[in-house]
């Protein structure tokens, strides 16, 4: 770690921990009330970007800043991802239960609904709880206050930094080999625990890759679009990889609390027409979306698409130090990638 950091580097950080910070703070109510669900997925994914932009700029600041927005944030992105997993779950629910043509497999689907509208109940105070200490500890108010001192609008025509494109470069080039660290496991469809952890791997070179993006103008938005898509075809994967283990443990839980009920488990057959169909339908959709990944791969590795990241990373070294290379609206490209 750096004892005296480049200027230009916390200036930067600063800026984007800002948006960062503002985007986290408009979606407080929403998520305290806990009626928007996508109030929940806004902050929550405003939390990641933040832990992100944290790590890489903490020799901006003091470690006792550090430690204290770190874990606080920490608490929170994990409180607003339960919460935030078992919504998407009661909505996928919702929409496969309007596609059933019949009447006897949706007892299965609205009993699986019921014990997650009850589970998502118990998250909320969670939710509310984590919100409560991260008010206690008045971690956004540091951050905020040590943040807004650092803040300076860089515009076009500023001469380049090569130390903050240097912080880029690595940043970017670590979390590409990580994420493709995973290819030698894409093959193998049984594979889950490695292929969620390369989604893992996705979303932080892909927040890496927003935060840096105003250096590099328009030359990442290719790059972005692609880790996405590989964030999201990888996170359907595993979407259909938890309906696989989570439905044998819901089915014999709901036998037992049958049993102990009625005295016998003659109901619990009511349930299984529409577990099944669900069952059936991911299993389906696991295949289409696993074969679909590796095609989109095998397209990538033809167009060459991570050499070519790598050469847009090293962009600045093709020009002489006197040279102005700052692009202008970085603030608006920032603020594009966080709406998306």
């Amino acid at each position: 770690m750096k004892n005296n950091p480049d200027q230009a580097i916390c200036e930067f950080g600063a800026n984007v921990l800002s948006r960062y910070l503002s985007a986290l703070h408009q979606e407080l109510t929403g998520v305290s009330e806990g009626v928007d669900i996508e109030a929940i997925h806004r902050m929550r994914v405003a939390s990641r970007r933040m832990r992100s932009a944290l790590s890489l700029f903490e020799m901006c600041y003091a470690p006792k800043y550090r430690t204290l927005w770190r874990n606080e944030i920490r608490q929170v992105t994990r409180a607003l991802g339960q919460a935030r997993d078992t919504d998407v779950q009661i909505d996928f629910l919702q929409h496969f239960l309007a596609t059933l043509p019949e009447s006897r497999s949706r007892p299965g689907i609205n009993r699986i609904t019921l014990r997650l509208r009850q589970k998502r109940a118990r998250l909320q105070e969670n939710v509310i709880n984590a919100l409560t200490e991260l008010e206690k500890s008045h971690a956004l108010d540091s951050l905020e206050e040590q943040t807004k001192t650092r803040i300076v609008e860089r515009t076009t025509g500023e001469p380049i930094n090569f130390s903050l494109y240097n912080l880029a470069n690595k940043a970017i080039l670590e979390h590409l080999q990580a994420f493709l660290g995973f290819e030698k496991y894409i093959t193998n469809p049984e594979a889950v625990a490695e292929l969620h952890a390369m989604r893992i791997a996705a979303k932080q070179l892909r927040y890496t890759l927003e935060i840096f993006s105003p250096l590099y103008a328009e030359e990442l938005k290719i790059p972005i679009q692609t880790v996405r898509t590989a964030q999201e075809k990888l996170g359907d994967i595993h979407d259909c990889d938890t309906w696989a283990s989570l439905i044998p443990v819901f089915l014999e839980k709901e036998r037992q609390r049958i049993i102990r009920f009625y005295g016998h488990a003659g109901f619990y057959k009511m349930l299984l027409p529409g577990i099944a169909a669900f069952q059936q339908d991911r299993l389906q959709a696991r295949s289409l979306t696993y074969q679909a990944f590796l095609e989109t791969w095998e397209k990538w590795k033809e167009n060459e698409m991570w050499n070519k990241l790598i050469q847009t990373i090293q962009l600045p070294t093709r020009h002489s130090p006197g040279q102005e290379f700052y692009p202008a609206a970085a603030s608006a490209l920032l603020d594009k990638e966080m709406g998306e």
